[in-house]
């Protein structure tokens, strides 16, 4: 693979080059730019901001995208199929037949926007964050207890329910109505000051258990050693 830098990459791109696949462009400042049409399939792209940047029609196939940002970006008709997104940022996008299909979203943030012109047919959304995004009933079902999500409308039909299902396992932000049952609010705190179930362990994690966890947000608090229990 071709190890490229930012300036090279924008250069040729605004010489009319277009593809630019199975390329290494790591921890790149790519924001607020227009790339249309782009094409970086099976690239690592590790790191890379595309925060602001006009990413319609590009085409993001097998690519490493882990903890790249994509913050407040355009996504239009772009290809993430098959992308590792593990811990990428992807908040407040412009999404319009968005395809996320077999895309690896792991521990990544995908709050505060409307998928339901997204194609999300077998991707991996365990421990992804969706809180205040708009999913269709059909994608809803497939998110795995290990997320969070809210849902409009929803978070209101019981009294002190918070956010979340009322009633069902899916917790996302809201009272866990059965102990171990995906993420949820203990005995009705405030979710900021809360403690949180960890899906499937019945068990509460609090922030104050490892002070090197303090600058996540509570619900994604990551174990930092894979023997660790909460």
């Amino acid at each position: 693979m071709q190890t490229l830098n930012f300036t090279e990459v924008i250069a040729r791109y605004r010489n009319g080059e277009r593809d630019f696949p199975h390329i290494i462009l790591q921890n790149a400042d790519m924001s607020n730019v227009g790339l249309q049409g782009i094409i970086f399939i099976g690239s690592d792209l590790t790191g890379t901001n595309f925060s602001g940047s006009d990413l319609t029609d590009a085409d993001f196939t097998d690519c490493n995208l882990s903890r790249c940002l994509f913050d407040n970006a355009i996504l239009k008709n772009t290809n993430f199929e098959g992308a590792n997104l593990t811990r990428a940022s992807i908040r407040n996008v412009l999404i319009d037949r968005t395809l996320f299909r077999k895309a690896n979203f792991l521990w990544a943030h995908l709050c505060g926007n409307n998928l339901v012109q997204a194609d999300l047919s077998d991707a991996v959304l365990d421990w992804s964050c969706l809180i205040g995004t708009k999913v269709t009933d059909e994608q809803a079902a497939a998110i795995p207890q290990q997320a969070l999500l809210t849902r409009a409308g929803q978070h209101e039909t019981q009294a002190g329910a918070g956010y979340g299902y009322s009633g069902q396992a899916k917790g996302g932000y809201g009272q866990v109505q059965q102990p171990g049952q995906g993420y949820g609010q203990i005995q009705g705190q405030n979710p900021a000051e809360g403690n949180y179930v960890i899906g499937g362990t019945g068990q509460e994690y609090k922030p104050d258990q490892d002070a090197s966890l303090s600058h996540l947000p509570a619900p994604l608090q990551k174990k930092k050693e894979e023997q660790k229990e909460y």
